[in-house]
């Protein structure tokens, strides 16, 4: 394959939330940026999400428990390996070993240039 398919293709995130609608509002964002985005809301969702497809990025949206992100990370790495995580969090990020962290209070239009650098 070409290397201009190759960024033709659109991204595959999946993404991890709590809050539905701010998933339906991180969802829009980055299906702004042409990529697709899949959101599951529990590990059991994020194993079968994981189950046969291969995504380009992990992104673990804040107000999940400190316990739950690194469980959701285990998993992901587990089943979908070499793929980057994003971490997004409210107060300090939970995951030292997220490729990629994200202050929530930066706001969407940062999360958006953070994700076209990240997905570059």
């Amino acid at each position: 394959m070409s290397s201009q398919a190759k960024t033709s293709m659109a991204k595959r995130i999946l993404s991890v939330a709590l809050h539905p609608t701010l998933a339906e509002t991180r969802s829009l964002l980055i299906r702004s940026l042409g990529s697709d985005v899949k959101t599951v809301y529990n590990l059991t969702e994020l194993h079968e999400a994981c189950q046969g497809h291969n995504y380009d990025l992990l992104l673990i949206s804040q107000g999940i428990s400190i316990k739950e992100k690194v469980r959701i990370a285990a998993e992901f790495r587990e089943n979908c390996a070499g793929t980057p995580v994003l971490e997004i969090f409210d107060i300090s990020p939970d995951l030292p070993d997220a490729e990629f962290k994200f202050h929530a209070a930066e706001g969407p239009e940062a999360l958006v240039s953070q994700l076209k650098t990240i997905l570059k």
